[in-house]
């Protein structure tokens, strides 16, 4: 049974699980809210932080990435696709070149982007990492009990 309900991004943000389940949302800033909203473990997390800053967000990212998650984020005809190892983002490689078709703007393709995240990335390239991603942890709305 997949984790989550759809099999593609057609916004161009959101998460796809590992087992290739996706979830998807319609603008970055909604991406972290998103995943809280959906799975139980990310909820607690947030539950039991008490500051929420910019190193909290890469505390939570390290922790999706750690359960397989791999980050989709659009940019200027550019798909990029963040996970915690290059053995995860070829294992979604054909899924990655479809929702750069699904995610495309008037029919042209997205050109894929591959990104092994690493905990010193988010402080040296936080300029490109912020045209993909954002950095919001805003508490999720309508959570699921």
């Amino acid at each position: 049974m997949s984790i989550h309900k759809h099999n593609t991004i057609s916004t161009g943000y959101g998460w796809i699980a590992l087992d290739g389940s996706c979830l998807s949302v319609s603008h970055s800033s909604q991406a972290m809210p998103m995943l809280m909203r959906e799975t139980a473990w990310m909820r607690q997390l947030y539950n039991t932080m008490r500051t929420r800053d910019t190193h909290t967000y890469y505390r939570f990212l390290h922790v999706a990435y750690d359960h397989g998650y791999t980050l989709i984020g659009r940019h200027q005809g550019f798909l990029a696709a963040e996970a915690s190892s290059s053995v995860i983002l070829d294992k979604h490689q054909q899924l990655i070149q479809q929702i750069c078709k699904d995610s495309g703007i008037n029919n042209n393709t997205l050109i894929p982007m591959r990104r092994v995240y690493s905990v010193v990335d988010p402080v040296t390239d936080t300029d490109i990492r912020r045209q993909y991603y954002s950095e919001n942890l805003e508490p999720p709305q309508g959570e699921k009990n």
